[in-house]
Formats: structure tokens, sequence, C-alpha cells
């Protein structure tokens, strides 16, 4: 079958090589880059800025870890010509780490996501931050799109004459189409899983249960170098009817179907069923 064929198997290693080209970083983060911008340029826009952390990654070719998510204290404006600039809450470090955006990179301002009391006005600081970034790229007057963001920064925005539209769908075009880097690293991503969904096989049987399943599918994921694992599912039996989307305790029992689905930052459905026999019943 076509899905099965040599053409859609990764053709490289994770790690890199002198001898082997593999995946080039670089290109992946020019063409995002330009892809990027090219959206921007056709949504009429000046600039996107960015909280969504897969679109910050997506134009700075920058991460700070997953435990960062859901802070909202990092950010970074794109404009539709010229270097993406990045607000992080380690600028030493990226200025080490990610040298081609040293000159570009700051420390955040941030209500984060209301840890930061409205009476404290921080959100208007941040305001003046970003009027002063678009004064800089000449930009100050065009539409500034915004991806996702806190009503109060917006309203700061908003007070500082910033005219704020919507920018997640100039992010989501550009990111429709994946670069040839990003197709290779798909097909990585795919045989992970594959190694993954053979693990979780060899644990299935009646006395193990739901969230044992979960666990090894995590364990196998972060030891084989994923940076996040999510959407892992396991529902077994009558949980699964409907299905309940989220696992639980239950113990897998014969002959019930185990609908699987696991990401790292994609999703794969499978479904797997318990063939042991049950033991026979003394009479």
């Amino acid at each position: 079958m076509k899905y099965n064929s040599p053409h859609s198997t990764a053709a490289f290693g994770a790690m890199a090589k002198d001898w082997e080209q593999g995946i080039d970083y670089s290109r992946l983060s020019k063409e995002r880059l330009a892809r990027a911008q090219a959206a921007i340029r056709y949504a009429g826009l000046g600039a996107v800025l960015c909280f969504n952390f897969d679109n910050i990654r997506y134009v700075t070719a920058t991460h700070i870890g997953e435990w960062a998510r859901d802070k909202f204290f990092r950010y970074a404006l794109c404009p539709a010509e010229g270097k993406p600039f990045l607000w992080d809450p380690a600028p030493p470090a990226k200025r080490i780490s990610s040298p081609w955006i040293s000159d570009n990179v700051a420390a955040p301002i941030t209500t984060m996501q209301g840890a930061i009391p409205p009476s404290m006005n921080v959100q208007y600081d941040f305001a003046k931050q970003i009027k002063k970034a678009l004064v800089h790229y000449g930009i100050d007057k065009e539409p500034l799109g915004i991806d996702m963001m806190e009503i109060g920064m917006l309203r700061a925005l908003e007070a500082e004459g910033i005219e704020v539209v919507d920018g997640q769908q100039a992010m989501l075009d550009a990111r429709e189409i994946k670069t040839e880097d990003e197709i290779e690293l798909l097909k990585m991503a795919s045989a992970m899983v594959d190694a993954t969904y053979v693990d979780i096989c060899k644990a299935i049987r009646p006395d193990s249960k739901e969230n044992e399943l979960v666990a090894i599918a995590n364990d196998r994921l972060f030891r084989m170098g994923s940076e996040r694992v999510e959407c892992v599912n396991s529902v077994s039996g009558r949980r699964g009817r409907p299905h309940s989307h989220t696992f639980s305790d239950r113990m897998i029992q014969p002959g019930v179907r185990i609908p699987k689905q696991s990401g790292h930052r994609f999703r794969f459905d499978a479904g797997h069923r318990s063939e042991t026999k049950p033991a026979a019943i003394p009479r």
C-alpha cells in the first residue's frame, strides 16, 4: 500500500553528522520565516505579534521548554520585512544558544494570564514596549496581527493607537504547507510513534491498566527525544462507548478493544485488543 512505500519513511536519523546532510535546520528556520512573512504581507499586516508557542518557534527558531507554554510571558514580533524580535525570560541564554537572534531579544513585560493584577498597570508598560518596537520597524501605522492575547493587554495596545487585528490566520496559512525539512521531521516523528505502539502492544494484558499504557507511551517518546507528548489516551471496554476521551485506572480485561490516541505535536489513532482468554471459573 502507498503508505508503506519506502518514500513514506524517514530517510535520516535524528543526529547531525559530518558525512550526511540529513535535516538542514538552518534552511528549515529560514524557509519558515520566509513563509510567515509572505503570509503577513498577503494579509495586509505590518507584523504579527505571536504569543502562541508554536508560532514563536516558527518565526524565531527558538525554544525555552514546555514548562513555559501556559505562562504567557514569552512573545515575538514578526514584521513583514526584517528580522523578528523576541521577548524571552532568558535573554542572556538566548544570545548564546540562538546567536541568530542575539541582537533582537529582550526581557518580556506581561500580566502572565492574570498572575499580575491589573491594578499594577503592567499591561500599559507592555503596550509601550510594543509601540516602541513598531516605531523602530516603521510599521506603527499599519495593522498589527495578534494570534492570541489577554484582553487587558489587547486593550492597552489599542490605547496606544495600535490597530489590532487577527493574525492567527496568517500564521496558519504560512504553516499549512510543510517545507522539505518539516516533512522529513514528520516522518521521523511517525517512526517514533510506531515504536511506541509496539511497546504498548507488548504491555497489553488483563492485569495492565489504562494509565499504565499511557505511562509507557510518555516514557518511550521522551526517551527517543520528544520534547512534548500530548493527546495520549487509553480508553478500554465500556468507557469507549461513547468515547470518554480521557484515560483512567481501569484494568484491561480479556476481549476488550482499546482505542489508543497519541501524539508528540500531532495525533495518531489506533485500536488494540486484549486477546488473552479469561481463566476458567472453578466449580
